[in-house]
């Protein structure tokens, strides 16, 4: 994906505790997660800052542009480190590497992706992204750049679920995806996979058979004068028909529909399984809806909160749901994290300026027994512990 963002905050701020109140004028007759209704407060969990692969205690290690975030039944998390190449843990206030080996480094010493299947510890992964979990500790990984779809099991093997590593559209038992980035799993084992650049939900049953849900794009876009290419589009309605724009994470709720983050429409779509179709429950539908007669690559981000078809996001991503029902939203390019509840949009923390925000550019959140988070701040190569005040 094509996102461009500001010049990263001081150290100082990044690694700072920091309060952030509730009673601001944005937050005014506005719902937030009841364990969080005073305001919260941000301090470091993981990760020094540096770009790098240092394991060890938790605050002298450090990450390159963590993506996604997952717990573990025996409480340990599990992190996505993109850049890295690698799944790291978190465990007793410990990061080490769980899976993946840096097999050779690029001119400026950062770790190259590859593709093989093996012992977790001799695996190789290229930018691996969204992560989701099953009942029997299964870890389902979102292996972007190679396209496919991979998979730990409790054992420790890796193995490919889906995908033969070429981009492509194509379903089946020899599937091919375009930039894979997010996956989720549901209670019978079924994935749903988040297939951004092809801008589609994909479907893996528990035979390893890939099916497409909706209807492709056809709708092209200007990069620049004179490169065009094809983009995503926008339709809400029957299953077989929407139409989705750089879909990038994905979640599954109480009833087993989806959650989309329909990052280059600025919207958050929902999947209903038991009527096939698709619906926008955030964002300005009738501002990103126009993307259709657009030839820009992606509708225009903002910032606005209130009722939830009025409230604007600047490239939506990870998705979690609350212990009470809401939905959380990491608004990565407003570097905030928003919250869905009850028709309306609010801010838990964060917000338009990486300059004034504890977070830059959040692109995972993961909800603890407790109600506490986890936020996964990339471009702050860490991961941040966000509780009430």
């Amino acid at each position: 994906m094509k996102l461009f963002v500001s010049p990263a905050i001081t150290a100082a701020l990044l690694f700072s505790s920091i309060t952030v109140f509730a009673s601001s004028s944005r937050q005014d007759e506005l719902v937030l997660p009841a364990y969080l209704k005073d305001g919260v407060s941000v301090s470091n969990f993981a990760g020094n800052g540096e770009y790098s692969s240092a394991n060890g205690k938790a605050e002298a290690t450090s990450f390159r542009k963590p993506n996604s975030i997952v717990s573990l039944s025996d409480g340990s998390i599990l992190v996505a480190d993109s850049k890295n190449q690698t799944i790291r843990m978190i465990k007793s206030n410990v990061v080490s590497t769980y899976a993946g080996i840096t097999f050779d480094t690029d001119t400026h010493g950062n770790p190259l992706g590859g593709w093989h299947d093996d012992k977790k510890e001799m695996s190789v992964f290229n930018n691996p992204m969204g992560m989701a979990v099953d009942k029997n500790d299964t870890i389902f990984i979102a292996d972007a750049n190679n396209n496919v779809i991979r998979k730990i099991t409790k054992d420790g093997n890796v193995a490919t679920v889906a995908g033969d590593g070429f981009i492509g559209n194509q379903d089946g038992m020899q599937a091919r995806f375009n930039n894979p980035q997010d996956v989720a799993v549901a209670k019978d084992g079924t994935l749903y996979v988040a297939d951004t650049l092809n801008h589609v939900i994909r479907k893996i049953d528990t035979n390893g058979k890939v099916s497409t849900l909706n209807a492709y794009s056809d709708r092209v876009a200007q990069i620049e004068e004179g490169e065009i290419e094809l983009a995503g589009d926008f339709a809400d309605g029957k299953l077989v028909d929407a139409k989705f724009n750089e879909p990038s994470a994905l979640v599954i709720d109480k009833k087993g529909n989806l959650y989309v983050s329909d990052s280059g429409n600025q919207l958050i779509r929902y999947i209903d399984f038991a009527s096939n179709t698709v619906s926008t429950v955030a964002g300005n539908v009738t501002k990103s809806s126009t993307i259709s007669k657009s030839t820009n690559l992606y509708a225009d981000g903002d910032y606005k909160n209130g009722l939830a078809l009025s409230a604007q996001f600047n490239f939506p991503k990870g998705l979690a749901i609350t212990n009470d029902g809401g939905l959380l939203i990491t608004d990565t390019l407003n570097h905030a994290i928003r919250y869905l509840s009850n028709g309306k949009v609010t801010t838990v923390v964060g917000g338009t300026s990486g300059s004034k925000s504890p977070l830059y550019y959040p692109t995972d959140i993961l909800v603890l027994p407790e109600g506490s988070l986890l936020v996964v701040d990339s471009y702050h190569n860490s991961i941040r512990f966000v509780e009430s005040k």
